[in-house]
C-alpha cells in the first residue's frame, strides 16, 4: 500500500473490517463513522500515508444509507462512488449530494441518500455490449469480452466512445487484478493498446480519482496555466521512502477471527508486512482498536 502511494496512485476507504453484508445496512451513523476513521488511523500507522489524502470511499457490498453518507460527511471525506447508474447516454458526471440528484431516483441498489449531504458522489458508470447494447456490469469482469486482444480493444474503444463523443463525463476504468491474471496476454496487451490511443487525444487526460474531484472544484485551471493545474498533482508521488526487502518487518498473528467469518469457520492465523514501524502491534489492529494496543 505506502509503495503504491508513494507512486501516485489513490488510496481510498472501504471500510477496516467489511464485515458480513447484513451488518451494514442497520449500522448506525456513529458506528459507521468508526470503521472509515479508524480504517485512515490504520493507514497512516502501517503504510506512513497521510489521513488527509484518503479522501474517497466506497460502501462495502454497495450497501449504502444515509448513515454512511452521514459518517463520511462528518469524517471529513471527500467523495464517494457507490451508487451505479444506468443511464446511457449521457452518463452522469461527478456531482455533489447538496441537493437530490435524479441518480438516487433510479438508484440500483438499496438506501442510496434521501437527505442533502456535503460530500461528493463519482457514479459507478455501466459498460454496454456493443453488439447486444445490453448493460454487462459497471465492472469490466462481468462483461462477456472474448478472448482476443482485438475483440477486447474495440470493446473498451466503443465504451470509452459513448463518453468522449456525447457529454465527455469522466469514463471510470474499473480493473481488477483477476479480470487481467486469467486472461493476461489478450488483455493486457488490450489495455496497453487503448491506453495508448488515449494518450494520442490532446483532450484526454488519465487522472486519479482525487484528481478528478480536484478538478471538478476548480474546473476554470483549463483557462489559464492547464499544464500546471494543481489538481493534475499526485500528492504522495516520491513522498515517502518505499518498502524494500532492508526496511520491511512480518507481523504474524494467530487464532484471529476475520470480520467476514461465518460462525462454524474457524480461527486464522494472519501476517502482514509494514516498513512504517519498527515494531509489531502486539494485537492485531482491529476496528475500535487500529493501532493494536
Amino acid at each position: 500500500m505506502r509503495n503504491l502511494y508513494t507512486e501516485g496512485h489513490t488510496l481510498a476507504s472501504l471500510s477496516l473490517s467489511k464485515r458480513s453484508p447484513s451488518w451494514w445496512p442497520t449500522a448506525s451513523t456513529d458506528q459507521l463513522r468508526q470503521e472509515f476513521s479508524d480504517h485512515r488511523k490504520l493507514i497512516k500507522y502501517l503504510a506512513g500515508v497521510p489521513e488527509s489524502d484518503v479522501i474517497g470511499a466506497i460502501a462495502p457490498y454497495l450497501e449504502i444509507s444515509n448513515n454512511y453518507v452521514a459518517a463520511l460527511e462528518a469524517e471529513g471525506y471527500a467523495y464517494d462512488f457507490s451508487m451505479p447508474s444506468r443511464k446511457s447516454p449521457p452518463a452522469y458526471y461527478p456531482h455533489t449530494l447538496h441537493y437530490r440528484s435524479s441518480l438516487v431516483d433510479e438508484c440500483v441498489v438499496k438506501g442510496c441518500p434521501t437527505r442533502s449531504f456535503n460530500l461528493w458522489t463519482f457514479p459507478m458508470l455501466d459498460w454496454i455490449d456493443p453488439k447486444t447494447g445490453r448493460i454487462c456490469g459497471n465492472q469490466i469482469d462481468g462483461c462477456n469480452v472474448g478472448n482476443r486482444a482485438d475483440k477486447i480493444y474495440k470493446f473498451m474503444l466503443f465504451n470509452f466512445n459513448r463518453h468522449f463523443e456525447a457529454n465527455r463525463a469522466p469514463f471510470p476504468l474499473y480493473l481488477r487484478p483477476g479480470w487481467l491474471e486469467s486472461n493476461y496476454a489478450a488483455r493486457a496487451e488490450a489495455l496497453t493498446r487503448f491506453l495508448a490511443h488515449l494518450e494520442e487525444l490532446d483532450s484526454v487526460y488519465l487522472v486519479d480519482f482525487n484528481s478528478a474531484y480536484r478538478y471538478m472544484n476548480m474546473p476554470d485551471d483549463l483557462r489559464g496555466s492547464f499544464g500546471n493545474a494543481e489538481w493534475q498533482e499526485c500528492p504522495g508521488e516520491g513522498s515517502l521512502q518505499p518498502c524494500t526487502a532492508s526496511n520491511t518487518i512480518e507481523c504474524k498473528y494467530a487464532d484471529i477471527v476475520p470480520s467476514y467469518a461465518q460462525r462454524w469457520q474457524p480461527p486464522v492465523n494472519i501476517s502482514f508486512t509494514t516498513c512504517a514501524v519498527t515494531t509489531c502491534p502486539p494485537n492485531y489492529p482491529f476496528t475500535g482498536n487500529p493501532y493494536g494496543e
